[in-house]
């Protein structure tokens, strides 16, 4: 191997030590339907050739989002976002003053249940992909990506996405104007992730949130 390549290799091994751990959740909201199925996902990179923990964790909204995703947040959430635009009204908030959850941990094959979620269907698919069968009211909220690895601990470990689950078209549709980057289009075909006829979608190329097959008899 002549000098270039060694130069190279050993440019690219230090670039990769420099970075160290990396997680990126790709959507940072994501919005689904009552009793369908989700999955968040969470793509991460290390240098590490020790198998990673995956864990993802479950944080409440500070305050309740439906009124927001209906155009009626309360004039106090307005009249603090105002004072101070990087702090959210809904997210930024003591752990102490919401609920805290693990919902499910995978280590090699093994996936392991948060005590909340024992008996629904969750898993985590692929290297680190959060899979909810069924969604229930309740799972409105912040979803944390964690990875840890035992020789890898510089970068950055966890990321996170907003899921608000939604029951009626008109709902979500309310969301487009909402700051959530949302526009609408009717699709006949069947979707490609779930399999089912949709009669709405949601497509957000920035956001990242999205609702998936509703169908049109449906409201």
């Amino acid at each position: 191997m002549d000098r270039v390549a060694l130069a190279w290799v050993a440019l690219f091994w230090l670039t990769a030590m420099a970075e160290g751990l990396q997680v990126t959740v790709p959507d940072k909201k994501t919005v689904a339907m009552l009793f369908q199925p989700t999955v968040l996902r969470c793509h991460f990179s290390t240098s590490s050739h020790q198998p990673a923990v995956v864990q993802w964790k479950f944080k409440s909204y500070c305050q309740d989002r439906m009124g927001e995703s209906l155009g009626m947040s309360s004039p106090r959430a307005q009249s603090l976002s105002k004072r101070n635009l990087e702090w959210d009204p809904y997210l930024d908030c003591l752990d102490s003053r919401r609920t805290v959850r693990v919902v499910a941990s995978k280590q090699g094959s093994t996936v392991t249940l948060g005590d909340f979620y024992r008996g629904r269907e969750i898993t985590i698919i692929h290297d680190a992909d959060l899979q909810i069968g069924k969604l229930m009211w309740g799972d409105s909220g912040l979803y944390y990506c964690v990875i840890t690895t035992p020789d890898d601990l510089e970068g950055k470990n966890e990321d996170s996405v907003q899921l608000l689950v939604l029951g009626k078209r008109r709902q979500a549709a309310a969301l487009c104007g909402a700051g959530w980057g949302c526009s609408l289009s009717c699709v006949s075909h069947w979707c490609l992730s779930t399999g089912c006829t949709c009669g709405l979608y949601l497509v957000c190329p920035q956001s990242g949130c999205r609702v998936l097959c509703l169908p049109e008899n449906k409201t």
